[in-house]
């Protein structure tokens, strides 16, 4: 019966060291993918700051032609660029998420529940 509590604890344990390694390479990826969008977000900025540009315009509404040069260019970067794209893609999700709340707290809880799914299905198959 020891051998068999000791064999339970230690395979819980693997399965957890596992999640947390899928964990820290989830958290590295996103960290790279940080990095590359401020990359691109400073590279604007120097550009703008070196031609001596005003950042923004009159009118920065959405409904505006011109939102500045800031905006402009990081628009033009996001035809081009697909880590800027991705980006802008999230952000807009986000604020049409902020304009509908509940379908946000619909949308983490699903997401809280795959990661204890996950993490569930691996103890299981460990268990069995």
């Amino acid at each position: 019966m020891v051998r068999w509590n000791t064999y339970k604890k230690n395979a819980l344990q693997a399965a957890f060291e596992v999640s947390d390694v899928q964990g820290k390479a989830i958290k590295e990826q996103e960290i790279q993918r940080n990095k590359e969008i401020l990359t691109r977000l400073i590279d604007i900025t120097l550009y703008l700051a070196r031609q001596g540009k005003a950042f923004r315009g009159d009118d920065e509404s959405a409904s505006s032609s011109n939102q500045g040069n800031f905006l402009e260019l990081v628009k033009m970067f996001n035809q081009y660029d697909s880590v800027l794209r991705l980006h802008l893609d999230n952000v807009n999700d986000q604020k049409m998420e902020a304009l509908h709340p509940g379908e946000c707290v619909i949308q983490l809880q699903k997401l809280s529940d795959t990661r204890w799914a996950c993490r569930e299905k691996a103890l299981k198959a460990l268990l069995k």
